[in-house]
């Protein structure tokens, strides 16, 4: 079973960094780790599920595909909204809704205040699913280029790099054409910092 563990655990690290250096490749998706509670693991997911943006004409279409939009029960001239779920890509919704927990958890996030008082008004699953489909709604923005420059990389995003050169290791960053880490990283952030 320890045999299991290991083997498990190794698969794991060479498919995280596989996923980082996807990232680290595709200037759409390195973008996308700006966004506060998004993660490489998440840029890649998102990536892989949606595919080419540009076959979502509005935001509006994106959610409903996740299945981020609430459902509406309409009986006798009366409508109610209700829940999420039953319909799009679970798989998604489910890592964009981690993101927003993972957004109520730190109080450096713009969402976080908004999201609390929604979570005070109805409950933390409600606050966290609407936090997941405004997360739905800026990486549209984002990946169609309609999203604002970075005027500087903040500490989160500075961290964020250091963990996808820790994630992809030294011996990846200079099969990427990279002499040193601080190289790395210093590119990345001009790559960020460039106009979307």
């Amino acid at each position: 079973m320890f045999e299991d563990l290991w083997q498990a655990e190794s698969r794991r690290k060479q498919l995280r960094a596989l996923m980082a250096q996807e990232i680290l490749t595709d200037p759409g998706l390195l973008k996308l780790i700006r966004l506060f509670g998004i993660c490489h693991i998440t840029a890649f997911v998102l990536g892989a599920i949606i595919g080419d943006i540009h076959r979502f004409r509005t935001p509006k279409q994106q959610v409903a595909y996740l299945g981020l939009n609430p459902s509406i029960h309409e009986s006798a001239g009366h409508s109610q909204g209700g829940a999420c779920g039953g319909h799009g890509r679970g798989g998604l919704r489910a890592v964009l809704v981690q993101a927003a927990h993972s957004i109520l958890n730190h109080r450096h996030s713009p969402l976080h205040r908004w999201g609390w008082a929604l979570c005070f008004r109805r409950n933390k699953k409600v606050a966290a699913v609407a936090i997941a489909r405004k997360l739905t709604v800026a990486c549209w923005y984002l990946l169609r280029g309609r999203f604002s420059s970075l005027e500087e990389i903040d500490q989160t995003l500075q961290t964020k790099i250091h963990k996808l050169a820790t994630v992809v290791g030294r011996q990846g960053i200079k099969a990427l054409g990279y002499p040193s880490l601080t190289a790395f990283k210093e590119e990345k952030c001009k790559r960020l910092l460039q106009p979307t």
